[in-house]
C-alpha cells in the first residue's frame, strides 16, 4: 500500500535533514547570539505567539515513557515515509500501525 499525503511532504527527507542540521549548527555557533553586525533579518513590533504544527494523534504501543494504548499527541511531525510505515517527530521515530480518523467522540477506526 502506498502512502499519498503530499501536504505532509512539502520538502524531501534530505532537504529537511539539511535544514535541521543547519539550525543545530546555528544554535551551537551563536554564543549566546549572533553578532549585531550579522546578516540576520530585523523584526520589529514582534511578540511571541503560538501556531499550529503538524503532529500525530493515536494510541501508542511500546513507548518508553507512556502506558500502552494511551491516547497521545506527538511533538511536531517532520516526515512520513512514502509507504506510510514510519514517521519522524521532533522527539522520536514512530512505526505507523492502523490508520484512524478523529471524530467528536475521540479516535475511531477509519475504513
Amino acid at each position: 500500500m502506498s502512502y499519498d499525503d503530499s501536504a505532509w511532504r512539502v520538502m524531501s527527507r534530505l532537504t529537511l535533514a539539511a535544514d535541521l542540521r543547519r539550525l543545530a549548527d546555528d544554535l551551537e555557533d551563536a554564543a549566546p547570539a549572533p553578532a549585531a553586525s550579522s546578516s540576520a533579518v530585523m523584526i520589529n513590533s514582534w511578540m511571541r505567539t503560538t501556531r499550529e504544527v503538524p503532529c500525530l494523534v493515536g494510541r501508542v504501543l511500546g513507548h518508553p515513557l507512556l502506558d500502552d494504548h494511551s491516547l497521545i499527541q506527538t511533538s511536531e511531525l517532520f516526515h512520513i515515509d512514502d509507504r506510510g510505515e514510519f514517521a519522524r517527530t521532533r522527539s522520536r521515530w514512530y512505526r505507523l500501525g492502523t490508520h484512524g480518523a478523529m471524530s467528536s467522540g475521540g479516535l475511531v477506526q477509519a475504513n
